[in-house]
């Protein structure tokens, strides 16, 4: 995505929604674009608005990491996946669910 685009997308709807307190980010690019535009529009993070992404953010302050972000375990994710699908793909009436844990790493930004 062209930054300029994602960062007026996030401005737009930052400004037509101004009782929003949190944002959860399906990317660690649009946290960093999230929190750039909500500082250009005065919000103050954390105080005025909550930022937490998916995967760390490569911007890191010196005291640690600044974003609040879920650490996904993906090699586990993509062996686990392997298996079901190879388990489908013997028995196609198979119907398993897995869940594998995440991590609450608090940065900053919460």
């Amino acid at each position: 995505m062209d930054p300029n685009i994602g960062r007026d997308m996030i401005r737009k709807w930052l400004a037509s929604q101004p009782e929003i307190t949190a944002i959860f980010a399906f990317s660690n690019t649009i946290a960093l674009y999230a929190a750039d535009v909500a500082m250009e529009l005065g919000k103050k993070v954390p105080e005025e608005l909550a930022i937490l992404s998916f995967d760390a953010p490569p911007i890191r302050d010196f005291q640690g990491c600044l974003f609040s972000y879920i650490e996904q375990q993906e090699d586990k994710m993509g062996e686990e996946a392997i298996g079901l699908l190879l388990a489908a793909i013997e028995d196609p009436a198979i119907n398993r669910q897995i869940v594998i844990p995440v991590k609450l790493n608090e940065g900053r930004t919460t």
